[in-house]
């Protein structure tokens, strides 16, 4: 037989028919709602377990997605941006091999790049 208190730290009614049931209506899977003869004695350390265990799952979820973490992958991507911009203006000054285009493709047979200065 399962007791008051663990059928009341379980949350809900599993509808299975338990003789110690806490919840109104009895026996309906899913109920929430508490029956009045529980003391309120009782209700409050549920609800005060309840209330910590969201205040855990409240401090995990901020120390994961937070403000400081949000602000550390901002200046992170900040970083990114300024690497790719620097590469992409050295690719765009950057003079092609001879032989090659500024792609790195090999100029068709016959033809050269060196006597070209922009392309």
């Amino acid at each position: 037989m399962l007791s008051k208190e663990y059928l009341l730290e379980r949350g809900y009614c599993c509808g299975l028919g338990c003789l110690m049931c806490p919840y109104e209506p009895k026996h309906t899977e899913g109920n929430t709602i508490m029956s009045k003869k529980v003391s309120n004695e009782l209700k409050i350390a549920v609800l005060e377990k309840k209330v910590s265990t969201l205040e855990k799952t409240l401090k995990e979820f901020m120390e994961n997605w937070g403000p400081d973490v949000q602000k550390k992958r901002d200046e992170r991507d900040e970083r990114w941006d300024e690497m790719v911009r620097v590469l992409t203006v050295q690719k765009r000054n950057q003079q092609p091999k001879p032989g090659y285009d500024i792609h790195g493709n090999k100029w068709p047979t016959g033809k050269s790049n060196e006597d070209r200065e922009n392309h």
